[in-house]
């Protein structure tokens, strides 16, 4: 299974040092590869929150609903969940993910890189 379910096309940006692209502005379910459930953000309006993982098809289910912005970091992007605006944020000293309605522009713990696992390359930390 892939990582990354398309659903809409928007333009391509490269963020890896590979041949592989996202689309930003697109909308993205995020799939486990291990699990096969999906990113699912529950936050809470008022507060951040956490996000959950989902086993249902994400398909017309803005919870489940992902895009990616670019930021100022090279080759790095934020991903803000369609249905509360905000972001994952890599700092997360909980189970689950904790989402953020944080500028994710020249914040490092908003950005995010995505490595091909299909390249046989050696790639960069």
């Amino acid at each position: 299974s892939k990582i990354i379910d398309k659903i809409r096309k928007v333009k391509e940006i490269k963020v890896a040092d590979s041949d592989m692209r996202l689309k930003s502005g697109t909308i993205y379910a995020l799939k486990s590869v291990s699990s096969g459930n999906y990113l699912d953000d529950r936050t809470s309006v008022e507060e951040d929150g956490d996000a959950l993982m989902a086993n249902r098809f994400p398909k017309d289910d803005k919870s489940l609903s992902w895009t990616f912005i670019k930021t100022n970091g090279v080759k790095k992007l934020a991903i803000k969940n369609v249905s509360s605006g905000y972001y994952l944020d890599g700092r997360s000293y909980e189970e689950n993910p904790v989402m953020t309605n944080r500028d994710p522009m020249d914040d490092e713990y908003l950005q995010w890189r995505f490595i091909d696992m299909e390249d046989d390359r050696p790639q960069c930390p």
